[in-house]
């Protein structure tokens, strides 16, 4: 069993997946998911896929085991488990899950996810995302709420660089 691609974030009442690994904290509870494969030749019977922790102690996650009687060879299944990260920080987080099956020891998987932290500045309507590497800023300059306006905005000869974002 092994997880090819690093765990990701599923936000548990749209369904709505974040890119690659990124967890944030403004999003207080969230699926931290991820597809486990059976990279042997044969069929795994019996399997248990469990969380077993976080580098973080202030994300908290809700233990729960997966049990699949059978996951034939090359299939993946998709386990996820509910974590609250309101007390974290930004940073890049270690997390580790475990898989059993019949007649095979542990296989305990290590792989990494960023938390950052988004925040809203009322006084300048500038949003900043913080993250390991540093933090990033975004304005919007000006939004509009349907076609008719957009449609509007372009008939009067205003450019597309006038809703650039920076």
């Amino acid at each position: 069993m092994s997880i090819k691609n690093r765990p990701f974030s599923v936000e548990p009442i749209t369904g709505i997946m974040m890119p690659d690994g990124i967890f944030d904290i403004a999003i207080t509870r969230q699926k931290i998911t991820c597809f486990y494969t059976n990279i042997s030749t044969g069929d795994l019977s019996n399997v248990s896929i469990y969380f077993e922790g976080i580098s973080d102690p202030n994300i908290s996650v809700d233990s729960q085991t997966f049990n699949f009687p059978k996951i034939p060879a090359g299939s993946s299944v998709q386990v996820s488990w509910v974590g609250d990260f309101k007390n974290s920080s930004p940073g890049k987080k270690n997390v580790s899950i475990i898989a059993k099956s019949q007649g095979s020891s542990l296989k305990r998987e290590i792989k990494q996810i960023f938390v950052t932290r988004t925040t809203l500045d009322q006084a300048t309507q500038t949003y900043t995302c913080e993250f390991p590497e540093g933090a990033m800023k975004v304005k919007f300059i000006e939004v509009f709420k349907s076609n008719t306006i957009l449609l509007d905005i372009f008939e009067k000869g205003r450019k597309k660089r006038d809703f650039c974002v920076f």
